[in-house]
């Protein structure tokens, strides 16, 4: 310990005692003019009592010195461990939050084949029947190249962003970021995306949208997978619709889809964490929706999912607006 109170409160003791001694003594002196002999001579029992009152003193600033380094010794070992249960909680957040990107880090390169064993695909193709090929063909087969090619990019960077969320100290380079324009940017995409299987993309602006204090490329990321996994989970020549508007100090999104694909015991499992299934395209699905979610709480934002017979499959996203606006 780096004070011990026992020994400061035993000295202050024995000097009180001392000094109460001498007082004594000093007054005895001023009032009747005589020696500390005289004073021993007629009053023994108070002399006694006096010179009894200095190690009772010491001992009582001992015991009261001994007392209080106790209760810093126990207010000492309270706070390590609570530092110990701070460092134990940190080490089992970290170690659970490792687990988590493992799991969607390898969901997310097993998804990065189908891609990529297209993109080889189609270009070989290409590349061997060219002469054979009319212009249409041709238009048709570079077409998916580029939409495989486009897929790979998204999943490749869903993989990096998976293993940055990985680390808590990730950089985040926020800004303005205009909400409309990036959704926007990300319908366009999605829809391109999945044209082949002629799935129609529907965005509703709902009057303007105030620019939000975010990371462009995360916000990006957060919508790109959010309408993704309404066109995966929509049937072939489906649609997809999106509203996008301001309540309050909130952005809100609503990408519904009232015609999904997938059996309602799919639907309900895509929010749940880590994937009850582990084959088919369930664990792409619940990946999406747990990175969106991740992206969503580091904004200070909320992810929801809901779905019914009637109204389909629905997600509901809200994101506090920018202060500086």
């Amino acid at each position: 310990m780096k004070t011990s109170y026992r020994y400061r409160y035993a000295a202050w003791g024995f000097l009180l005692a001392v000094a109460y001694t001498a007082l004594l003594f000093l007054l005895h002196y001023l009032l009747s003019s005589s020696g500390p002999e005289r004073l021993v001579r007629d009053s023994p029992a108070a002399v006694i009592t006096v010179l009894l009152s200095l190690p009772i003193c010491l001992l009582s600033g001992w015991v009261l010195g001994s007392e209080r380094d106790r209760r810093a010794e126990m207010d000492m070992i309270l706070e390590r461990e609570k530092d110990h249960l701070e460092m134990a909680e940190k080490l089992s957040l970290l170690l659970r939050r490792a687990e988590e990107s493992r799991r969607m880090a390898g969901i997310a390169a097993q998804e990065i084949k189908h891609p990529l064993t297209s993109l080889v695909g189609y270009s070989l193709t290409l590349s061997q029947y060219w002469e054979k090929l009319d212009e249409q063909q041709r238009r048709d087969f570079l077409h998916y190249i580029r939409v495989s090619a486009t897929r790979l990019e998204g999943m490749i960077n869903d993989l990096s962003r998976i293993l940055e969320l990985a680390h808590e100290s990730a950089h985040l380079e926020t800004t303005q970021v205009n909400p409309s324009e990036t959704l926007s940017e990300a319908a366009a995409l999605v829809e391109d995306i999945y044209s082949p299987r002629r799935t129609r993309f529907n965005l509703r602006l709902l009057g303007e949208t105030p620019p939000i204090q975010a990371d462009p490329s995360r916000l990006f990321d957060l919508l790109y997978n959010l309408l993704d996994l309404a066109m995966r989970c929509c049937r072939e020549k489906g649609m997809v619709s999106a509203w996008c508007s301001t309540r309050g100090e909130k952005l809100v999104l609503h990408v519904r889809c009232p015609h999904p694909a997938l059996d309602p015991q799919s639907l309900e499992a895509i929010d749940a964490w880590p994937p009850r299934r582990t084959e088919g395209e369930l664990p792409t699905l619940a990946m999406e929706y747990r990175l969106a979610s991740r992206l969503a709480e580091e904004m200070g934002g909320s992810l929801r999912l809901d779905h019914s017979d009637k109204a389909g499959l629905s997600i509901y996203l809200a994101i506090p607006l920018s202060k500086n606006v």
